[in-house]
């Protein structure tokens, strides 16, 4: 067992973990605990895993973690937490992850972010908050995170994008906002997304664009606006623009 580098204890109906469990898996470097029973993260239940770089606890009951567990995996840099409970975070959950690039907390039922929670994770460029109750964006509804590349808030309640919610997300390359209840789109929603490439508004409400919207933005190639409320005219007019095809959507 000292040798194993992946162990998969996915629906194992696991409802707690022992201290010192995976003590003797010192070279374990991806686990995944999907689809259990876990209602809370603790130190203790992870002692012994230095080397983790991948941890999945998607799909548990999970409303609560501390802060210190991470202490452990200096080096992880996949954490999955999907489709948990964790509506409720204090904002001090990710201080000891310096390393992370990947992180999920999509289907957590979250309608707001503490404004330092992303703060320490200086290493972020993957970031999944699908899925939730976020209603109205505005400048510091996503803590700023400036090296983030790809930011997925589809399948939200997303009615209105406020100027300045992207202002410091600099580096952001792809947004999707699929599957929410835009109405308007203007460029200043947009304001600091100099880097973006791609975005995706399919299945939206939009009824009113104007053709230029984007013009400010460089580096855009894929816009996604099928499923809106947009005449003909407007859609050919886009799909000439920005002919490339659309986003892969990773969940």
């Amino acid at each position: 067992m000292k040798m194993l580098r992946l162990l998969d204890w996915t629906e194992s109906h696991i409802s707690f973990i022992e201290p010192d469990a995976f003590e003797g898996l010192a070279d374990l470097e991806t686990l995944s605990l999907n689809q259990n029973n876990l209602s809370k993260i603790v130190r203790d239940m992870f002692s012994g895993l230095e080397k983790l770089d991948w941890l999945t606890l998607s799909e548990n009951s999970i409303s609560s973690i501390d802060p210190t567990t991470f202490e452990l995996f200096p080096n992880l840099r996949y954490l999955y937490l999907g489709s948990n409970k964790l509506n409720n975070l204090n904002g001090t959950e990710f201080t000891k992850l310096p390393n992370l690039t990947f992180l999920d907390l999509s289907k957590n039922g979250i309608t707001s972010l503490p404004s330092d929670i992303f703060k320490p994770l200086t290493s972020l460029t993957h970031l999944n908050l699908n899925s939730n109750n976020f209603t109205i964006l505005e400048k510091g509804s996503i803590p700023a995170l400036y090296k983030l590349e790809i930011l997925y808030l589809n399948k939200n309640s997303i009615n209105e994008i406020k100027p300045g919610t992207f202002q410091d997300f600099k580096s952001l390359q792809e947004l999707d906002l699929s599957n929410n209840t835009l109405k308007h789109v203007n460029a200043e929603m947009f304001q600091g997304l100099t880097e973006m490439y791609a975005i995706n508004l399919e299945h939206n409400e939009i009824s009113d664009l104007n053709p230029d919207v984007f013009d400010n933005f460089p580096k855009l190639k894929r816009v996604r606006l099928e499923g809106n409320k947009l005449d003909a005219r407007i859609m050919e007019i886009m799909k000439r623009k920005y002919p490339e095809p659309g986003l892969v959507i990773l969940e």
